[in-house]
C-alpha cells in the first residue's frame, strides 16, 4: 500500500516538475507578465472598469480587471462570444477549469469540452496563451482528451509563425 502511495506521489511530483519545465521553454506564466498580483483597483472600481469593458470591448481595460478583486467570468464570456477577443476565450478556459478545481468538484467531458472549445477559438484568433495551452494539452493529454503528436506539432508551428510575425512586426 505504501509503494502506491509513494508512487502516485512520484508520479503526481513528476507531473508538476515536467510542466514547470515546459512552461519555462515556451515562456509560460502563471501570472501576467509585470503585473501585480495584489489588486490594484478597489471591487467598486473593478466593476466600474467591467462596465466599460461590456459596453466597448476594450481589450486594454480588461487587462486591467487583473489588478481588481472581482469575478473576471462574466466579462470573459462577453470578451470572447461578443468581441471575439483571444484573451477572452483563454479566460474562459481558465474560469471553467478553475470553478471546478476551486469547488472540487470533478469537470465533466462537456464541460471540459466547452473550455477546450475556447482555447480552439483563441487559438484561430492569435492568442498564443492559447495557443501553449493547446500545444501542451495535445502532448500530454488530458482526462478527456488524448496525446496526440500531430495535433501538438500543428500547433507548435502556428505559435512558431505566431511569434516570429510578432517579432517582425517589433
Amino acid at each position: 500500500m505504501k509503494k502506491i502511495i509513494l508512487k502516485t506521489v512520484a508520479a503526481i511530483v513528476g507531473i508538476v516538475v515536467i510542466s514547470l519545465f515546459i512552461m519555462s521553454i515556451w515562456g509560460i506564466t502563471i501570472f501576467p507578465v509585470g503585473k501585480p498580483i495584489t489588486p490594484q483597483y478597489t471591487e467598486k472600481e473593478g466593476l466600474e472598469i467591467g462596465s466599460l469593458i461590456v459596453e466597448t470591448g476594450c481589450v486594454d481595460l480588461y487587462d486591467q480587471l487583473y489588478f481588481a478583486p472581482i469575478n473576471r467570468f462574466p466579462y470573459a464570456f462577453v470578451m470572447a462570444n461578443k468581441y471575439n477577443t483571444a484573451l477572452g476565450c483563454y479566460d474562459m478556459h481558465e474560469c471553467i477549469l478553475s470553478f471546478f478545481e476551486d469547488h472540487h468538484i470533478e469537470i465533466d467531458s462537456i464541460s471540459e469540452n466547452i473550455a477546450f472549445n475556447y482555447l480552439k477559438k483563441g487559438a484561430k484568433l492569435g492568442g498564443e496563451g492559447c495557443i501553449q495551452e493547446l500545444v501542451i494539452i495535445y502532448e500530454n493529454g488530458g482526462k478527456f482528451i488524448r496525446p496526440d503528436s500531430t495535433k501538438a506539432k500543428y500547433y507548435k508551428d502556428m505559435l512558431t509563425e505566431l511569434r516570429s510575425t510578432k517579432e517582425n512586426i517589433e
